[in-house]
């Protein structure tokens, strides 16, 4: 099983149970968080095998202070008591072109240090954002850094700062003033190639005894409009076709099967593709859409299109994979050959799911 899968199971059951309990609900508001870590957790994977693979990510427009506020949450459920979060976001000062996983991963990374840096004593966490503009002066200081306008993201702890030995090696790879205690010395040096992709500057500045404080600066974005959390495909695009679903992961076949009966489609499913090739090939006219994932044993989802489409010319075929070891190049051209309509990256949620199968069935 791929970790992309596992993140697939989790997210597909958490959807079902957030439409079971309602917005009433007393679980609500906790399977929305797990719902959105979960997502979180599904990019993050992502990003880390596009980055053994050395590819860039896709960019949006992204609002900082929502980012901010969900980091601040998730720093509080993990830290001790004692230590103090604290956030100062000006209402205009932060929209961004990145990629919102990366920028949620330096915003952790650097929170998570500043924990780091004041545990064992009652702490004070400042997490402030604002922006700045940079005119030519001062960018020289930030040879990283063109004039303009930028987001500037900050993080100050009171601990009990960073010796001045230690300031010229902060964000190097594989260093860390933590190593008795797990440190890996990765999180920093992470951060600092994240923020550099995207055309930013990272900057540190420590007292020992008083603090340290972080400060990121990312180019503001200009006539672009952020992406509205939740804006989704209506659920509202179901319908009544009988669909063959094809996967040898029992909790992806539970968590799909259920999403799909629930938008009204009757699902005849099975977790080995020669049994759903049988199911073809005994009543070739009793399906309208054949959903299949790639990776399986003895016939994989290509493979057993070939087959199907052998006997169902016209049969509409969905393909969907977790699989991202770089060897499996998905492309239209290869889909079109296999007589494939549409691919999916395993996890979906329902909005994709949804707005997939209509699409395809009404070609």
């Amino acid at each position: 099983m791929t970790s992309t899968t596992s993140w697939g199971g989790i997210t597909t059951c958490t959807e079902l149970a957030v439409e079971e309990v309602g917005e009433e609900g007393p679980a609500y508001e906790d399977l929305t968080h797990v719902l959105k870590a979960a997502q979180r957790g599904k990019s993050l994977v992502r990003q880390i095998l596009a980055f053994s693979r050395d590819k860039d990510q896709e960019k949006q427009p992204v609002q900082m202070k929502q980012l901010l506020k969900e980091c601040s949450q998730l720093l509080k459920s993990s830290i001790p008591a004692t230590i103090d979060v604290r956030l100062d976001l000006q209402a205009e000062s932060g929209l961004v072109l990145a990629d919102p996983t990366q920028i949620h991963q330096v915003i952790m990374n650097l929170c998570t240090n500043a924990s780091h840096a004041v545990e064992n004593q009652k702490g004070l966490i400042e997490i402030t954002l604002d922006s700045v503009d940079l005119d030519r002066n001062v960018a020289l200081i930030h040879p990283d850094l063109s004039p303009g306008r930028y987001s500037r993201l900050s993080v100050r702890d009171n601990g009990k700062g960073i010796p001045p030995d230690d300031m010229d090696r902060i964000f190097d790879p594989f260093f860390s003033t933590r190593k008795e205690r797990g440190g890996t010395g990765l999180g920093l040096s992470m951060s600092h190639g994240i923020v550099k992709r995207h055309q930013g500057a990272i900057t540190v500045a420590s007292h020992p005894g008083r603090g340290t404080i972080f400060s990121v600066y990312l180019p503001c974005a200009h006539g672009t409009e952020p992406m509205k959390a939740g804006a989704e495909v209506p659920l509202e695009r179901k319908g009544k076709e009988r669909i063959l679903l094809v996967d040898d992961d029992e909790q992806m076949i539970y968590g799909t099967e259920k999403m799909l009966c629930r938008m009204g489609y009757e699902v005849v499913a099975h977790t080995g593709s020669l049994a759903a090739l049988k199911a073809v090939r005994t009543d070739p006219g009793g399906f309208d859409l054949v959903m299949t994932d790639h990776m399986m044993p003895y016939l994989n989802g290509m493979e057993l299109a070939n087959e199907i489409r052998a006997l169902c010319p016209e049969m509409p075929i969905i393909l969907y994979s977790g699989y991202q070891d770089g060897t499996v190049d998905i492309t239209p051209g290869l889909l079109e050959r296999h007589g494939i309509l549409a691919f999916m990256r395993k996890p979906f949620n329902r909005a994709e799911l949804a707005k997939t199968i209509r699409n395809v069935l009404v070609a």
